[in-house]
């Protein structure tokens, strides 16, 4: 269990754990954001979606929603990032740099978690999430289409700011339907994605394998 996370993770399928907001709100420069869902970014080259990051953190600031970026990436997308936190101070934090352990306060305690990858073999932190009861919203490629799924998360298909927008903003809309949100983070933390699963689908395909022979 690596720094970050909680002494005692989540229980599937219960309520989130109040203690990573309440944390994430004691941080410099992010306790400070004061508009509605708190999204975080996996990274600051994801959050990108390359040449469009100007115009998806300048729609982004228009919504009512905070957003905190955390890592590094190419020092053009470091500017632009930085550039958007200082002009939207209430909407936007950006964190430069790497730290394990704030990235795990911060998805535990954001309210939903972006990660509009151009590809992604396998992936972690939408795991993370689901567990957290951070609601991902993912690009449909890889190892995200493979672990999300539309009534635990929010997936969208073609790599643009237009399409990432599109799929905020549908998350948006049923965030403020609290019933609606609360049965799909219930949904969320109810996955399980341990090696206990993995084992006994390994199990099973041996002996029907077996079997076939």
């Amino acid at each position: 269990m690596g720094p970050g996370w909680p002494a005692a993770q989540p229980q599937r399928g219960i309520e989130r754990d109040s203690q990573w907001s309440r944390l994430l709100a004691m941080e410099p420069g992010i306790g400070s954001l004061s508009s509605g869902a708190l999204f975080s970014s996996g990274s600051l080259g994801q959050a990108s979606l390359q040449a469009g990051a100007a115009q998806v953190g300048e729609d982004l600031a228009k919504e009512d929603l905070s957003l905190v970026a955390l890592g590094a990436g190419e020092p053009i997308y470091e500017k632009i990032l930085r550039d958007l936190a200082a002009a939207h101070p209430d909407n936007i934090a950006v964190r430069i740099g790497y730290d394990e352990g704030l990235a795990h306060r911060i998805e535990a305690g954001a309210d939903m978690f972006l990660m509009p990858s151009r590809y992604e073999p396998g992936g972690l932190n939408q795991l993370y999430s689901l567990r957290y009861g951070t609601i991902p919203i993912v690009r449909a490629t890889g190892g995200l289409d493979d672990t999300i799924e539309e009534a635990t998360g929010f997936k969208f298909q073609e790599y643009s700011s237009a399409a990432l927008l599109e799929a905020i903003r549908a998350a948006l809309a049923e965030f403020r339907r609290p019933d609606q949100w609360s049965a799909r983070v219930g949904r969320a933390m109810s996955k399980d994605f341990s090696w206990d699963v993995s084992a006994r689908e390994y199990a099973n395909l041996y002996h029907r394998l077996i079997g076939a022979g």
